[in-house]
């Protein structure tokens, strides 16, 4: 018989091996939850744009003799216990056609006032221009008024 030499392939251990160090695979960190943001209210809506006002703030006041009173006379005003003349002062403020929008008595007697006060609202003026254009005024009126007895 022939000696076999066919060899089999042997395994060989080492005598003294260390098992493998098996890196642990680190867990994920979970990620710190974020913080909502803030609610967000919804957009205003624009302001509606202010209507310009070509008034000034305050209508100006002028002398008397700047303005042209075109209709209206000086009542005679009646009063229970009162009879004579007197000198009454009044503003009037008109507008740009001249017409009286307000009236207001300074100096008078209670009794004539209300009277008074409607006359004058019936007065009419030319418009008082400024740079070329109607314009909104107020001015001093002195009038001398005739009381009569009722």
């Amino acid at each position: 018989m022939k000696p076999s030499h066919a060899t089999k392939p042997t395994k060989r251990e080492p005598k003294h091996t260390k098992p493998e160090k098996q890196v642990a695979q680190a867990e994920p960190k979970p990620e710190p939850p974020k913080p909502e943001p803030p609610p967000v209210d919804p957009p205003k809506p624009p302001d509606p744009p202010k209507p310009v006002d070509t008034k000034p703030a305050r209508t100006p006041m002028v002398p008397e003799n700047a303005v042209t009173k075109v209709s209206g006379d000086v009542p005679v005003l009646h009063a229970k216990n009162a009879e004579g003349s007197d000198v009454v002062l009044a503003k009037l403020c008109i507008d740009e056609q001249g017409r009286v929008q307000s009236v207001k008595i300074a100096k008078a007697t209670p009794e004539i006032a209300g009277e008074l006060q409607n006359a004058l609202s019936s007065w009419r003026y030319k418009p008082f221009n400024k740079d070329g254009k109607p314009t909104p005024v107020c001015f001093p009126v002195s009038l001398r008024v005739v009381v009569k007895g009722s």
